[in-house]
């Protein structure tokens, strides 16, 4: 499973360098290379396992593999309140109460505007309940999910890298102009190089835990998945003229995207309908995001 593992990231990260050096180097537009990797690898895909299974599926998966992916931590039964669980939770409330204030702190000491005092306290209340009550909900259903764990890894990971480190503002920069951003010395060429092959390693560990929350491999799997990853980053506060947005903004939209998916699942509207509706959400969140650029400037 170790091996295997290793094997998989080893392909995204390999499609993530070539993909890198066509748009970098050779100047391919990144919409036309993607998307010819796209249609590519889908079509592998189908055609290896159709090749190698009568079902055009790998399964089943081995257990270990599933429980690093797909199990639960501390697991317990359902409806047993997970004391491990609430106990993370209450250390989570307190790791934010105390980023907020400072982070707030900090603002002051600066000489930066900062919210209101009772702005703030109002914050803090709300995200320290919605923390308590998903940890309450998580404890109740048998534990934490290993995949919220990985999440919410990769989620801190790159929060820090894009905020707190150079190449992050690079990567902002350079989404909001490139050219000024080549000419103040920036080897742009370099960071798109990078930001590329570090999507080919992230595509790998979403394919990874895809494949064992459906606990198979199907060509199939992920299929439009790209339009609600879109609709994601715009609702999440990314810009349509690029440089602005965040990784916690993209998951918040990943979250209502998951949501919306799920409430349509459950009122039995047809697929073609939904459709429709997420069309609709993503027009609706770019629009929005142009109309508040065009009042900016």
């Amino acid at each position: 499973v170790g091996l295997a593992i290793l094997i998989m990231l080893a392909v995204g990260i390999i499609y993530g360098i070539v993909l890198g050096y066509l748009i970098a180097y050779m100047n391919i537009p990144p919409w036309i290379a993607t998307l010819a990797g796209y249609l590519a690898f889908r079509g592998w895909a189908g055609a290896l396992l159709s090749a190698n299974s009568s079902t055009g599926s790998i399964a089943p998966f081995p257990d270990s593999f599933l429980k690093i992916f797909s199990g639960k931590l501390f697991e317990t039964a359902i409806n047993v309140l997970n004391i491990p669980c609430l106990v993370i939770g209450a250390a989570a409330a307190v790791i934010v109460v105390v980023s907020i204030f400072m982070a707030r702190k900090n603002r002051v000491k600066k000489g930066y505007e900062v919210d209101s005092v009772a702005a703030m306290i109002t914050k803090i209340v709300i995200l320290v309940a919605v923390i308590l009550l998903f940890t309450y909900k998580l404890a109740l259903s048998g534990g934490i999910p290993t995949v919220l764990v990985w999440v919410a890894a990769v989620v801190l990971i790159y929060q820090f890298i894009t905020s707190k480190t150079t190449i992050g503002r690079y990567f902002y920069t350079i989404g909001g102009n490139r050219e000024a951003t080549r000419l103040s010395g920036i080897n742009t060429k370099k960071v798109y190089f990078w930001v590329y092959t570090n999507m080919g390693f992230l595509a790998a560990i979403a394919g990874i835990v895809l494949s064992a929350r459906n606990a198979s491999a199907t060509p199939k799997a992920g299929d439009g998945f790209e339009l609600d990853a879109i609709a994601a980053c715009y609702i999440g506060g990314a810009a349509a003229s690029g440089g602005v947005g965040t990784v916690v903004g993209a998951v918040i939209g990943a979250f209502v995207m998951g949501i919306l998916n799920n409430g349509m699942f459950l009122i039995g509207l047809s697929t073609d309908l939904q459709k429709v509706v997420k069309g609709l959400v993503l027009l609706g969140a770019v629009t929005f995001d142009v109309l508040s650029s065009n009042k900016k400037n």
